[in-house]
């Protein structure tokens, strides 16, 4: 299935995705990947894992269109 092979992350993407400062390499990342939405969980959220360390990039890397109790919900901006 097309879908779950684009899913799938490469090791070297899914850290760009969650370590890198540099919005130019998630941006490449998630698209290489086709990620659409990304769910990020801040300090305050209650969920367990908080995988992203720098949150602060991901309003110039797509939109949010959630956020609740500390979980934030950004669409991926399209590369123009």
């Amino acid at each position: 299935n097309e879908m779950v092979k684009n899913a799938i992350l490469d090791h070297k993407s899914s850290y760009e995705i969650r370590e890198s400062k540099d919005t130019t390499r998630v941006k490449a990342a998630l698209e290489k990947t086709g990620v659409v939405y990304v769910l990020l969980n801040t300090d305050t959220s209650t969920d367990f894992y908080k995988d992203y360390k720098n949150l602060v990039i991901w309003g110039s890397i797509g939109e949010r269109v959630f956020s609740k109790s500390g979980d934030e919900i950004f669409k991926i901006s399209p590369e123009e």
